[in-house]
């Protein structure tokens, strides 16, 4: 079962397997929709519905099982034993929240601070949300903090729509706030009494490639696209940056 979702997920980039699907569905319901085409269910799944069983897969104690048809018993997905994943924390209380962050207990006296807001871009519940989670991290038992999350992007960067309304409606005192807060908060992992380790994928744009550049390490995955973009989207002046191209046109 594992290795069919296992299989077509590596074969065919699924978000999910099939088996993984039938979960969502539900398996009873699942089946019901099998018998109503006239489909006939296996018979490892019936035996394992009527021993009481209600998912493939299962959460317990942080980690991660799934229903082994030959064995009849939940068994931990191969290869991921010491690796962390987000969604097997979700059933426990967060160490702290906000409406851009979830800070998380993943076990070893290290915390884990996802980010949630829409693209994972940087806003103010997010720089919040990092100050929070390193005086947390320092003023209690923990020996480090992890900024990373399972999104498809670590984060697209800094929220442009928020700096350009600012920009328009010529609010620079608050523009200039936003700019020191996010200053204020990469310093502070750079100065952190704790380490702070980032795990990265996807894009990591702007305000995500600075941020990572002053914690004390990094750790990304091989498709990740690390980069500043400001003068792609015409955030730098244009004539500073024909000063730095040696360009007259």
């Amino acid at each position: 079962m594992h290795s069919i979702d296992t299989a077509l997920k590596a074969g065919f980039a699924w978000s999910y397997g099939p088996f993984e699907y039938w979960d969502i569905i539900g398996i009873k319901e699942g089946v019901e929709a099998a018998q109503e085409l006239g489909e006939e269910v296996a018979e490892w799944v019936t035996a394992m519905i009527a021993a009481g069983h209600s998912s493939f897969y299962k959460v317990e104690n942080g980690v991660r099982l799934y229903y082994d048809s030959l064995s009849k018993q939940y068994q931990p997905l191969p290869g991921t034993i010491g690796l962390v994943n987000l969604d097997n924390f979700r059933q426990n209380t967060p160490v702290f929240k906000n409406d851009e962050v979830i800070l998380h207990d993943i076990g070893d006296g290290v915390l884990c601070l996802e980010f949630t807001s829409k693209m994972n871009a940087i806003g103010e519940g997010i720089l919040t949300g990092i100050n929070q989670a390193i005086n947390i991290a320092e003023e209690g038992p923990w020996r480090g903090l992890v900024i990373g999350n399972q999104a498809k992007n670590f984060t697209v960067g800094a929220n442009l729509m928020m700096i350009g309304m600012l920009a328009f409606q010529q609010e620079y005192d608050q523009l200039n706030m936003a700019v020191k807060l996010f200053q204020d908060s990469t310093m502070r992992c750079r100065y952190s009494k704790i380490p702070v380790v980032a795990a990265t994928q996807g894009y990591v744009f702007g305000g995500g490639c600075e941020t990572i550049m002053h914690c004390d390490s990094a750790v990304c995955a091989a498709e990740s696209y690390i980069g500043l973009v400001e003068v792609g989207v015409g955030l730098i002046p244009w004539r500073w940056h024909q000063g730095i191209c040696g360009s007259n046109r």
